[in-house]
């Protein structure tokens, strides 16, 4: 594997891609279990369902908040901007798997039941990982970027990752 530099504008568009694909992945999920017409509500099975989903999910936000905050503060100290953006990007997509994870839990858990509290428990998480959209500004103001790392990330031409690739 070589390294190849990667310019500002194929960092954010690369990682808006994967924000995005997260997105409709569970937006699809969602609609296919609505088109669906066998989701017959059941009696008793959900009550467990009704404790493990929203604990999930407070869980997953909770636990986004944390890694992001833990991490970030760690990135801040390295010195090395390709260094910085590599591990922020992995940050967002860690941070992004615990909004996911449990969105994709209550989806189930509304296809076993289908109680409309798990699909509402579900778009509540999708609107927040909507709300975490990464951004250059978002980069910028969470990493404290200095003015010359700040100028490298708003230069769309500017080479500041890496990303290994196969030849």
């Amino acid at each position: 594997m070589q390294p190849k530099g990667q310019t500002s504008k194929e960092y954010f568009k690369a990682l808006s891609i994967i924000h995005a694909v997260l997105l409709v992945g569970q937006l699809l999920f969602m609609g296919a279990l609505l088109l669906s017409n066998d989701n017959q509500e059941t009696e008793n099975s959900d009550n467990l369902f009704l404790f493990i989903a929203p604990a999930l999910a407070f869980g997953g936000v909770l636990g986004g908040i944390f890694l992001e905050r833990t991490r970030v503060n760690s990135i801040k100290k390295k010195k090395d901007l390709k260094e910085k953006v590599n591990s922020y990007q992995t940050t967002l997509i860690m941070k992004f798997a615990l909004l996911e994870g449990p969105s994709l839990f209550a989806l189930v858990c509304y296809s076993l039941t289908a109680d409309y509290t798990f699909l509402a428990l579900s778009g509540l998480l999708i609107l927040i990982l909507l709300a975490n959209r990464p951004t250059r500004d978002k980069m910028i103001k969470d990493l404290e970027l200095n003015r010359e790392e700040r100028s490298l990330i708003e230069n769309p031409q500017a080479i500041i990752a890496e990303v290994k690739i196969n030849r």
